[in-house]
């Protein structure tokens, strides 16, 4: 697994995942597999410097709305002072900007506490 191919001492950082009644169609579900994997490696290689102690956090459900929201968060470090997504030069961000964009959903990142990248979209599932 990924978490277990890292780098990063394993007794250190703790994985969470709650996942709540989301049904996906492959068209949905393959890019979200990516959006995740993309989000915890990156939490994985940065977020923990220095052998710090931490979490990352994988959420998903469906909102009142019947938008699937999926959020991936850490307790690490945070994002630089100054940081715009326009302008990163992150390969892996850029991906899950794109593949946002491909599910015609909304990307939210958060990183002033730890990290938190929300993916919100409608699930064509079911309509």
């Amino acid at each position: 697994s990924l978490y277990r191919s890292s780098v990063v001492d394993q007794d250190k950082i703790r994985a969470e995942v709650e996942i709540r009644d989301i049904e996906l169609g492959i068209d949905e579900a393959i890019p979200c597999g990516l959006i995740i994997n993309e989000l915890v490696s990156n939490s994985l290689k940065h977020a923990f410097p220095g052998n710090r102690r931490g979490s990352i956090s994988i959420r998903g459900f469906l909102d009142e709305g019947g938008y699937v929201c999926l959020t991936v968060s850490d307790t690490g470090i945070g994002l630089p002072p100054g940081f715009d997504l326009a302008t990163l030069e992150s390969l892996g961000l850029q991906i899950v900007s794109l593949l946002t964009k491909q599910l015609h959903g909304s990307l939210d990142i958060r990183g002033d506490n730890g990290m938190a990248v929300c993916i919100r979209f409608k699930s064509i599932v079911g309509k």
